[in-house]
């Protein structure tokens, strides 16, 4: 009985974990999802696009800042003739029309990505729950181990009594 309740706890565990970095991908990809199809709160569309497919360009107006998130640079492009429109130049760390989604494919300078951290320390913590869970069936089992053969013991014991008239080694 004690066994089957570790079994539901370790498995209820397992699933937590599944699901919690499912959703946290889940919820990552949807943020991503509404920031890149949300218009900017200027209503003006920008783009990274190379900057030889435009002929002039210059730093924005004061009534742009903070137009370009997470320290993108903002700048005016002539898109036509005598037609204006800010676009923002991103880090390496950041992509999107404000530089307002995280680059999936930026490398700190360690060589890994930032986010990798958070899934390795997710998977550790589960692992160490796993494992836990493993320990604790592992000593519920020796323990049934032992108080079965305890009971066995001592039923063998009852048994050669009986047979030998209630004597024991130390009844002579």
């Amino acid at each position: 009985m004690r066994l089957q309740s570790v079994w539901n706890v370790l498995l209820a565990v397992g699933y937590w974990c599944l699901i919690h970095v499912a959703k946290a991908q889940i919820q990552t990809e949807e943020e991503e999802l509404e920031s890149s199809t949300e218009p900017s709160s200027l209503g003006v569309m920008t783009t990274n696009m190379p900057d030889d497919q435009y002929s002039t360009q210059v730093l924005c107006p004061a009534n742009y800042d903070g137009f370009c998130l997470n320290g993108g640079t903002c700048l005016q492009v002539q898109v036509g003739h005598n037609q204006r429109t800010p676009r923002c130049q991103c880090t390496h760390e950041y992509v999107g029309r404000r530089c307002e989604r995280y680059n999936p494919v930026y490398m700190d300078s360690q060589g890994s990505k930032p986010e990798d951290k958070n899934y390795v320390i997710v998977g550790a913590v589960c692992g160490a729950v796993i494992l836990l869970a493993l320990v604790g069936i592992i000593c519920i089992l020796v323990s049934w181990k032992r108080d079965r053969q305890a009971r066995r013991n001592s039923t063998d014991a009852e048994k050669n009594r009986q047979e030998n008239g209630h004597l024991t080694e130390g009844d002579y």
